[in-house]
């Protein structure tokens, strides 16, 4: 008598469930390797990935699956990069120098710089309303402090093109160099948090006009390690975790993640990713659950994560001892159920037998699924042997 397999008879009983199952993201296969990296951004232009490594004053391209394409050196200890909204010039703050440099995306090359001036120290950079908007801190004889600056691309005069001392005169005082953070997704907004050792402000600014005005302010009772803009509401994800509402001009609970995050980045579609120890969690807009996780499989703490601009892919700089891999997921969004089985080792031809099995997921399958069979490839004999298959699928758990 012939027998077909187990593995075969699961082949064809949950053949169809591929169809809407995501295998599980590849990472890049010769990815950029780094000290002490800052700033990553992706360009969805270009399809290309940047970012700095502090520690020999290098500035990285990869293409979007980490392998590296392009670098340029002598940036001295670079703070952070941001990109422009037409993704053709890269921007580099450079606090060892008390500068600001542009350079053209597609190989580079310096366009322009911007001094500050000896006495200020830019850190954060984001692109909104039009202008580049840098945080700096000032060492003066009163110890130092954090302001706002900005850098009009259009101006023709690189020292006209500066303007400090941007930060409303009604918001808290600044303890050092904030956080900031924009998204094309929501024109003209950006976000500015205090940072350091003390708990600092929070604030949302309107920088779409001549000077920047006040949305949001908190108390300066916060004390912020990462900040992001969710498009499609009033609201910011604050230190990977938590959500807090800004609508009433204030701050307020929005709700919680239910994993612990380190720090985060969202999409201009809404979907977060929450970096944590050694792994990324993905979140579907205003959902609080994971509906994907990426494990790093690095000895070390994760570093900055960042959106492919259309959601297509997630990179995440994980830690390795002393250095850092860029690595790429495809699929970020897509949830991968777990399945399980239990089926006879071996079964006869033309007999009837049961296949019982659970497939769980971190978010529920749509109410009534089923499980379809399906002919084994190069079996056509399966439609005789497996004339009276049937396959039930039970609800999917949680």
């Amino acid at each position: 008598m012939r027998s077909t397999s187990a593995a075969t008879a699961l082949a064809v009983l949950f053949g169809s469930v591929a169809l809407s199952v995501a295998a599980a993201g590849s990472a890049s296969a010769e990815p950029a390797v780094l000290t002490q990296p800052v700033g990553l951004v992706a360009d969805g232009a270009l399809r290309r990935v940047f970012v700095a490594d502090q520690d020999n004053g290098r500035i990285l391209a990869t293409d979007y699956n980490g392998t590296l394409v392009d670098l340029n050196v002598g940036f001295g200890h670079p703070g952070d990069l941001a990109l422009s909204d037409d993704g053709r010039t890269l921007y580099a703050s450079l606090p060892t120098t008390h500068e600001i440099v542009a350079l053209d995306a597609t190989d580079l090359q310096v366009k322009a710089r911007y001094d500050l001036g000896a006495a200020t120290d830019p850190r954060e950079i984001a692109f909104a309303g039009g202008r580049l908007w840098f945080s700096y801190r000032v060492t003066g004889d009163d110890g130092f402090h954090g302001n706002l600056g900005s850098i009009d691309p259009a101006a023709t005069d690189a020292a006209a093109a500066v303007a400090l001392g941007q930060l409303p005169d009604t918001v808290a005082p600044y303890y050092d160099a904030a956080l900031l953070d924009a998204d094309p997704s929501v024109p003209g907004v950006l976000t500015v948090a205090d940072s350091g050792d003390s708990p600092g402000a929070l604030n949302v600014l309107d920088v779409s006009g001549a000077t920047p005005k006040l949305v949001a302010e908190s108390d300066g009772g916060q004390y912020s390690g990462d900040i992001d803009l969710v498009p499609g509401t009033s609201q910011v994800l604050w230190n990977g975790s938590r959500k807090l509402s800004y609508a009433d001009g204030t701050f307020t609970d929005a709700g919680e993640l239910t994993e612990t995050g380190w720090s985060g980045d969202v999409s201009p579609s809404g979907l977060i990713a929450q970096a944590y120890d050694r792994h990324v969690s993905v979140y579907k807009p205003g959902a609080t659950t994971p509906v994907r996780r990426f494990e790093t499989g690095t000895s070390s703490g994760i570093g900055e994560v960042a959106w492919a601009p259309d959601s297509s892919r997630l990179f995440a700089l994980a830690g390795t001892g002393g250095t850092f891999t860029l690595k790429a997921y495809t699929g970020p969004s897509l949830s991968v159920p777990s399945l399980t089985v239990d089926a006879p080792a071996s079964a006869t031809r033309a007999e009837q037998f049961t296949v019982k099995g659970r497939i769980t997921a971190n978010v529920p399958l749509p109410a009534g699924a089923g499980l379809v069979s399906l002919e084994a490839p190069g079996e056509a004999a399966s439609r005789r042997g497996c004339a009276r298959c049937t396959s039930t699928a039970r609800p999917a758990t949680p």
